[in-house]
């Protein structure tokens, strides 16, 4: 069995499940990452138990997350 610290949510731990987020076909529902990492970020508003979380940290990181996720939705394809 883990034990609390092993298991305990840290900023670092919760930065991996954002890189995570939409790059597993069968837990995105449809849901292109764009709009799971918006989502997440719409959820932290209501979250009220930070624990080891530094939200500002873990906010700017889903801000860049989300802003490369555009630019590459967004990005020029090359056509042959």
């Amino acid at each position: 069995m883990k034990e609390k610290s092993e298991i305990a949510h840290t900023t670092s731990r919760e930065i991996e499940f954002v890189d995570s987020l939409g790059t597993h076909h069968e837990s995105s529902k449809g849901l292109s990452r764009r709009e799971m990492l918006h989502r997440y970020k719409q959820s932290m508003s209501k979250r009220v138990e930070w624990g080891e979380i530094d939200p500002y940290a873990l906010m700017l990181h889903v801000n860049i997350r989300l802003e490369e996720s555009v630019r590459q939705y967004y990005a020029p394809t090359s056509v042959s």
